[in-house]
């Protein structure tokens, strides 16, 4: 199973995605029918065995003695960024994977480069070879009229 079109699934449901939308996606982007379907098919299998538990944030106590009120301004401030610092995670969640769209690009190969620099010198050729035809015309002409006659 491709793991690619796996986590890429799941990154979209977990963006509020359907899945059919998700699955057209991977198939435009060039993977193939079966690939996704089985992915499609590995990725529900999991979601209907494992029980869905919501995340719940933990809030953070204030302490006792003091509440924000009775505080100055400036640990008001620090205290609300500390409380901003404080956001939901799930334990042990392995990190999501990237999903790679497109290998255009990434890597430089040389048969490539080889191409294009012949085709330059053809071209650089080709413009002389015509540059030449005109500045000779008459004897060209001369040539090969004596040459066929």
């Amino acid at each position: 199973m491709n793991e690619e079109i796996l986590g890429g699934l799941k990154s979209a449901l977990e963006r509020g995605e359907s899945m059919k939308k998700a699955m057209m996606t991977f198939f435009n982007s060039g993977y193939k029918k079966e690939e996704i379907e089985e992915a499609a098919r590995a990725l529900s299998e999991v979601a209907e065995t494992k029980p869905q538990v919501p995340v719940v944030p933990e809030k953070k106590q204030v302490p006792q003695e003091k509440t924000l009120k009775e505080m100055n301004p400036i640990k008001k401030i620090s205290q609300k960024i500390s409380d901003y610092g404080q956001q939901a995670t799930v334990p042990n969640q392995p990190p999501k994977p990237a999903q790679k769209v497109s290998t255009y690009d990434t890597t430089k190969d040389a048969k490539g480069k080889k191409i294009i620099f012949i085709l330059f010198f053809l071209l650089a050729f080709l413009v002389v070879l015509l540059i030449l035809i005109f500045l000779f015309k008459q004897q060209l002409i001369d040539f090969f009229s004596r040459f066929f006659t």
